[in-house]
């Protein structure tokens, strides 16, 4: 299957090097090789950050457009255009579960952590604990139980520090995507607290048990942390609440990277003037 990249300005065609090391023969990051690989890795990228940034869950269309998009997007800015092929398309797809799956592992630690989910404690007290949690979002809230201060509880902040911001080279940090308009995108958000209720979920029998973080199990769930955004940031449009409430979320987590806030505005760089300076030297 080839998929015809219109929009692309051709600069000059080149062709992938691929030679599947993978089981049954499939196509890994690794097996591409050539003037093709910056565009592949980019596609990756682009790709993990539509997933946590734009649409956790995708269905299997939307998944073909976004891994397309990306190709072109990766195409442009590389200058070359390369065939779209299946291989390469079931190799980016790979990133969605694996972004998710990323976001559960953290996730698992941080929130047995910050709810004291333990193996040696009580099971009827474990499972009373974590229906509570569970109950009409009580999780959420920085006091639980007197269900105060919505979404500001610590293990949201936490998990996307882990994720997304660990260091200054980390994907929240490089990638635009992940500051939408000054804040952390309430798509990100969403899929924090669904992975928050994958993990309670597996608790919810007084111990541990594995339950997949899979969009069969939770692209409602997802959906329905995505509304309940939306519909608290109308509800309190006037007062800013939902702004103010991304916005601190990306500040702390810039912090949390290291990242100087100067060193991401564009910096001024060599202009007319200077050219001029450096031509009356050689004079």
């Amino acid at each position: 299957t080839t998929t015809e990249l219109e929009t692309t300005v051709v600069v000059k065609k080149a062709k992938l090097t691929l030679t599947g090391t993978g089981s049954r023969g499939r196509i890994r990051s690794a097996d591409v090789n050539g003037p093709g690989k910056p565009v592949v890795d980019n596609t990756c990228t682009t790709f993990r950050a539509f997933i946590a940034t734009q649409m956790s869950f995708p269905d299997n269309a939307q998944e073909v457009q976004a891994i397309a998009a990306a190709w072109r997007q990766a195409c442009q800015k590389a200058g070359i255009v390369i065939d779209f092929v299946e291989d390469i398309r079931l190799l980016v797809a790979q990133r969605g579960p694996q972004m998710r799956g990323e976001v559960k592992t953290k996730a698992r630690a941080i929130v047995e952590l910050l709810f004291g989910l333990k193996a040696e404690d009580n099971k009827r007290d474990t499972r009373d604990r974590v229906e509570k949690l569970l109950d009409r979002f009580n999780f959420v809230f920085k006091e639980p139980e007197a269900r105060k201060g919505m979404y500001g509880h610590p293990v949201i902040q936490t998990i996307i520090n882990k994720v997304w911001f660990g260091n200054r080279n980390a994907d929240g940090v490089r990638h635009p995507s992940y500051s939408q308009d000054g804040g952390i995108p309430l798509v990100t958000i969403a899929l924090v607290l669904t992975a928050v209720e994958n993990v309670l979920d597996e608790w919810l029998t007084g111990e541990h048990v594995d339950i997949p973080f899979s969009a069969h199990g939770y692209r409602e769930k997802f959906n329905v942390h995505l509304k309940t955004l939306k519909d608290f940031a109308e509800h309190t449009q006037a007062l800013g609440i939902v702004t103010q409430l991304r916005e601190c979320l990306l500040n702390t987590a810039r912090r949390y990277a290291k990242v100087d806030e100067n060193t991401l505005e564009e910096r001024p760089g060599l202009v007319t003037s200077d050219f001029e300076a450096a031509r009356r030297e050689w004079e």
